[in-house]
């Protein structure tokens, strides 16, 4: 009986691995990717592939963000179900039992409020640092086709 909840650990674990997972590729693939970008030529650029590894690392972090906020709304509904459980016994003991019984004091007591968990705040986190990026990534993308056709041009030209 001890262990009997070793098979749900993997399924918890899981999303915050995935969210280090992506947040530091992110972290390792932005400074790579900035500096091949910024250091490197022009000509080996491609923004296709450039805008499908942005969007790849969005769509992950929004499926995370969406998981963590399921988990925590799921906790949130549970919390409310014991909350409402706790006030139909509050009320049923109340009648019962004088008020300064300990037991139907502490029913009295709310429960403490719930925060999400962090895990959304690191989410958000990425989401706005990758909104940032994408602005500044557009515009490298227009630099990048323009410098494309230029070359092209010049290429007929010469």
């Amino acid at each position: 009986m001890l262990y009997s909840c070793t098979h749900m650990a993997p399924l918890g674990v899981k999303g915050y691995y995935s969210l280090m997972l992506c947040c530091c590729c992110w972290q390792t693939e932005l400074v790579q990717l900035y500096c091949r970008w910024m250091d490197g030529t022009f000509s080996d650029l491609n923004p296709d592939a450039m805008a499908n590894e942005v969007d790849d690392y969005s769509k992950e972090v929004h499926k995370l963000m969406r998981l963590f906020a399921t988990r925590f709304k799921k906790q949130m509904a549970k919390r409310d179900d014991r909350e409402h459980e706790r006030r139909k016994s509050y009320r049923r003991k109340s009648r019962s039992h004088s008020i300064e019984d300990p037991t139907v004091a502490a029913l009295q007591q709310p429960e403490a409020e719930v925060e999400p968990p962090p895990a959304i705040h690191i989410c958000e986190r990425v989401i706005a640092q990758l909104n940032e990026f994408k602005v500044h990534f557009t515009l490298m993308v227009v630099f990048i086709r323009l410098f494309n056709q230029l070359t092209a041009l010049v290429d007929v030209v010469l």
